[in-house]
């Protein structure tokens, strides 16, 4: 059954919109990045942005796909001779980074899959999503590889995947900043004739950034704009690339690589020509002059699309004789309707997006084998060491001290252990949101919902094991309530440490968040009251108590294990001061505490550090569109 047939556009059937800009201006941090740009990209057509490095090329790229806020921007930009509206813009284009990060657990299929459920949304049916799927997949060359995990593919099959991702939607409008980086020149050549064909068969705007092309892979580009420190110095096709530059004296020898004569042009290596090539690039521009400027109509393709950008996903297939069936016109106005109405700024509901994420989350997290073979593995490790070095501790009277250190010891353990890994780890996972944000994929509070509960089997898994072993063997009261109550307090402690790990980890590069981790955590290590009486400390200090996580998670864990009315202890010793553990808990200030009251403090420190997550998350992606 065929794509139209199922009332899908397809990947060779969308309709383009030009692009035209005038007179950009742009400053970042004092520094003029581009002055007075104009230029336009054509629908139909592969354009490409050259220049030196430093010229503008990614900054324009930014601007033009809105990922620049407006305020810092002078100069005007269209869509089809229409002011550029960025609520639907950011529906209408996809935006591949020159950094691809993807999930590498799931295979190429799977990523698909949940590309197209978030982007088409539910009221797509999944026969629909599978010819899409398949459409996108044959168009890019990636049928061979759908079943194979993405952490095995080749780095030109990563780009054409990362692609294929934004394909499912159908956008008019695709920015790829330097696809062919990092590949070798047949990979490159197979990604750059990907993107021509997308251009040309499928009717396509597509604008790519790239930097210092072969002869043949120039040769597929339709459309170049050339850069030259934050200026334009041409706009207009290939073939008229080397008569502009001819005609101002400037001759390019025979048999020469026309990316490399026209980078040497940017780069004063060919004598200083910029502001005569400016010059005549802006008023070509403004007086609309040349073949550059009149839009060709496109080629037929045997399909009328009735909407347009991502929500073209209703269209018909035109009989030869150019007859259209009621039953085919039906199916079509019943889903641009749905769209229409049931669709907002995303493809899918937030309910869908939280329940496709939470899948992907859990899915990555179950296959991700060696690192949670190494956290279990590390968990029973450590408490088969704190069983042996605190063994029979517990109901012993004159060893009381010593089981404080212990509780001490594997409340530190639970904290450092999970906060440390995440900070490690999240950044990985940070660019991955930062992209799929950028193309609109979902929402961001969904993403951090969905994969907060995820995380939350291993974080509960993780204390059971360390807290059963650790308990047995160190020979504490033999009490279901008390053995409760410990391990909900190391739970709780668990779940904070993740936040607190999430949040260093979102907000800084690992080695400064792993340092400001520790030294934000090491006064309230200090105050928790194991190694100073709280009552000892200076008044000017002591306030640092109150907000000792440690404090709180340490007065919860020692008053499950010594405290509700316990029995004074056995003493093996001639005399043993603190068999007691009433005695004991007042002798170190916890007579007063509450364990209800703690493990609340502690619940309210994970809310704080879930809100601090969730506010550097959306920090960290509105930096990465302003770069």
């Amino acid at each position: 059954m065929e794509a139209a047939e199922l009332g899908y556009a397809g990947p060779w059937r969308s309709k383009g919109l030009t692009i035209e800009f005038s007179d950009l201006v742009f400053k970042a941090s004092g520094k003029v990045i581009l002055n007075g740009v104009s230029g336009r990209f054509r629908s139909g057509h592969l354009s490409a942005v050259m220049g030196p490095s430093g010229a503008g090329k990614t900054s324009l790229l930014n601007i033009l796909s809105g990922f620049t806020p407006p305020s810092q921007l002078e100069g005007t930009i269209t869509l089809d001779g229409e002011p550029r509206d960025l609520s639907k813009l950011r529906q209408q284009l996809c935006y591949i980074t020159q950094e691809f990060s993807m999930l590498e657990y799931l295979s190429v299929r799977e990523t698909m899959h949940i590309a197209a459920n978030l982007k088409l949304g539910p009221t797509v049916g999944n026969e629909k999503k599978n010819i899409v799927i398949d459409d996108v997949a044959s168009t890019l060359g990636l049928v061979g590889v759908m079943d194979s995990r993405v952490h095995t593919l080749s780095g030109g099959e990563k780009k054409r995947l990362a692609i294929g991702l934004e394909l499912v939607s159908n956008p008019p409008i695709m920015f790829c900043d330097e696809p062919t980086s990092g590949l070798d020149s047949v990979s490159s050549l197979q990604v750059m004739t990907r993107l021509q064909n997308l251009a040309h068969d499928a009717g396509r705007t597509i604008i790519v950034v790239i930097h210092s092309p072969s002869s043949r892979l120039l040769e597929l580009v339709d459309d170049l704009l050339l850069l030259a420190k934050g200026q334009c110095i041409y706009n207009g096709t290939l073939q008229d690339l080397l008569p502009t530059f001819e005609s101002i004296g400037i001759q390019c020898p025979q048999y020469y690589n026309r990316a490399d004569f026209a980078l040497e042009v940017a780069c004063k290596e060919r004598g200083d020509h910029i502001q005569e090539l400016v010059t005549m690039a802006n008023e070509k521009h403004h007086k609309r002059t040349g073949n550059f400027y009149i839009d060709k109509p496109p080629a037929a393709n045997h399909v009328f699309s009735l909407t347009s950008g991502k929500d073209e996903i209703a269209a018909i297939a035109i009989k030869e004789e150019g007859s259209i069936s009621k039953s085919e016109l039906s199916l079509v106005h019943r889903d641009q309707e749905v769209h229409h109405t049931k669709r907002g700024s995303y493809g899918a509901p937030r309910l869908t997006q939280f329940c496709i994420l939470l899948k992907r989350a859990t899915i990555c997290n179950i296959r991700d084998l060696k690192i949670a073979f190494l956290k279990l593995t590390s968990t029973c490790l450590v408490a088969l060491l704190i069983g042996a070095v605190y063994y029979n501790f517990g109901q012993d009277g004159s060893k009381l001290p010593s089981n404080f250190s212990c509780l001490f010891f594997i409340v530190i353990y639970h904290f450092y252990a999970v906060s440390l890994v995440n900070i490690l780890l999240y950044p990985l996972e940070v660019s991955v949101i930062v992209r799929e944000h950028f193309n609109n994929w979902y929402a961001l509070s969904m993403y951090y919902l969905a994969k907060m509960l995820a995380d939350l089997p291993y974080l509960i898994l993780s204390p059971v094991l360390f807290v059963t072993i650790s308990y047995y063997l160190t020979d504490q009261p033999r009490d279901w309530e008390r053995y409760s109550l410990f391990l909900l307090a190391n739970v709780v402690v668990t779940i904070l440490a993740q936040g607190v790990g999430c949040f260093f980890g979102v907000s800084f590069n690992t080695q400064v968040g792993l340092f400001l981790m520790t030294t934000c955590t090491m006064p309230m290590f200090l105050m928790s009251g194991f190694f100073i009486h709280l009552d000892d400390l200076s008044p000017y200090v002591k306030w640092l108590s109150y907000i000792s996580i440690f404090r709180y998670a340490l007065e919860a864990s020692s008053y499950a294990i010594f405290g509700f009315g316990r029995e004074p202890l056995e003493c093996p010793e001639i005399s043993c001061p603190y068999n007691d553990p009433q005695k004991f808990l007042t002798d170190m200030g916890l007579e007063a505490c509450t364990y209800w009251r703690n493990i609340l403090v502690l619940c309210f420190y994970i809310i704080v550090s879930q809100i601090a997550v969730f506010v550097a998350l959306k920090r960290r992606i509105s930096k990465s569109k302003e770069r």
